[in-house]
């Protein structure tokens, strides 16, 4: 019998909302190698966390299709359909997304098999009205990140295996369209955390259960920006994805969102 469980988050922005970013395409400072990436802070410091960086992509290249993964395993990723870099990103460059069927693709690795514990950090920059939930990135059967509904456009990250199925929403009020906004959780053993714009977010719902380990990873690859298939694509743009194989804390969170 299939069990579900859902876990909800809602506060109020926290601050003023970032500012309307431009149209993709428009000037802006890229690194002249995005290959010579270092395992940094987002606000320029040290990262406290880099040893437990699993991937990440800046995209920050100006052409190709192929994204570098900063991290030290080198998991370079495809640009899927017309998924294109642009220099309208929220540090440096970000992808592009128009439609379903535009995505990056990650190789396949067991470094992402990630079960009892996870993070997932990302900018995100919604472009249009979504029609159908969209997916800021997934992982096989195991877990996917992006918004609950067109309606509300919360957030939310869902596990699934066979027997179990979870999910957390935040914030109360939608997801702006055309701003940058820093999105992240954390995830150990059924515990769940929400981040926006660096902030933890309290819970709204939760049916998470204690002890609960992540599953359907049987040859799972990264997907950012759609589901495993190509579907439910965000239409936008997506900016400094990080997946790190433990539940970082609130003060390592923040820095990333700055």
């Amino acid at each position: 019998m299939v069990r579900s469980s859902i876990v909800r988050f809602g506060r109020a922005l926290v601050g003023a909302l970032a500012a309307a970013c431009g149209s993709y395409g428009a000037a802006a400072d890229v690194p002249p190698d995005a290959g010579a990436q270092s395992e940094a802070g987002a606000d320029g410091g040290p990262d406290t966390a880099a040893a437990d960086l699993v991937a990440w992509y800046a995209f920050d290249e100006t052409s190709g299709k192929s994204a570098k993964d900063g991290s030290s395993n080198h998991l370079d990723a495809d640009l899927v359909g017309n998924a294109a870099f642009t220099a309208s990103g929220k540090r440096g460059g970000a992808v592009a997304l128009l439609a379903d069927g535009d995505y990056v693709l990650a190789p396949r690795t067991a470094l992402l098999d990630l079960t009892d514990e996870l993070t997932i950090a990302l900018w995100e920059d919604l472009r249009a009205q979504p029609t159908k939930n969209s997916r800021f990135a997934s992982y096989g059967d195991s877990w996917d990140f992006g918004i609950s509904s067109v309606s509300s456009r919360n957030p939310e990250f869902s596990a699934a295996t066979f027997v179990f199925e979870a999910n957390w929403n935040t914030p109360v009020e939608a997801l702006p369209k055309t701003e940058w906004h820093h999105l992240a959780v954390t995830f150990a053993r059924g515990v769940v955390t929400g981040y926006v714009d660096g902030a933890e977010a309290p819970v709204l719902k939760s049916t998470f259960a204690s002890g609960f380990v992540l599953g359907g990873t049987n040859g799972a690859r990264l997907v950012i920006g759609a589901q495993p298939d190509g579907t439910s694509a965000t239409v936008g743009a997506i900016d400094d994805v990080r997946i790190y194989r433990r539940a970082l804390r609130s003060d390592e969170i923040a820095p990333l969102a700055r």
